[in-house]
């Protein structure tokens, strides 16, 4: 079973994805900052983070670089609304950019 962290200030999304990641045999959790979720990463070691950029105690993908060092293992998919960022994200280690809106399902593909 697959374990996906989502670090997403959007509540609503959050529980979105976490009903339907979970209905798809996934093990989720979310954390709503950034400071909350890179903690939750060190603590529970997620096969995959879903990153929001645009958090309120900073910018997810000013972290995307750290999280890889720390944890080379882990896929790190930059979700945004803002389609610029996507080369970016990439350049500084996201294995996916993710823009808003999404498709459920495209979530649930990649993951799996």
């Amino acid at each position: 079973m697959k374990r996906v962290l989502i670090i997403d200030d959007e509540e609503d999304i959050c529980i979105l994805l976490q009903r339907y990641l979970s209905k798809n045999s996934m093990d989720v959790s979310y954390e709503n900052t950034l400071t909350d979720g890179l903690t939750a990463i060190k603590r529970t070691k997620p096969d995959v983070v879903l990153l929001d950029n645009n958090l309120p105690d900073g910018l997810g993908i000013n972290h995307i670089n750290s999280i890889k060092t720390q944890f080379p293992e882990i896929k790190v998919y930059m979700i945004s609304a803002y389609s610029s960022l996507q080369n970016e994200a990439t350049q500084n280690g996201a294995d996916r950019f993710i823009p808003k809106p999404f498709e459920l399902s495209t979530i649930v593909n990649l993951i799996k």
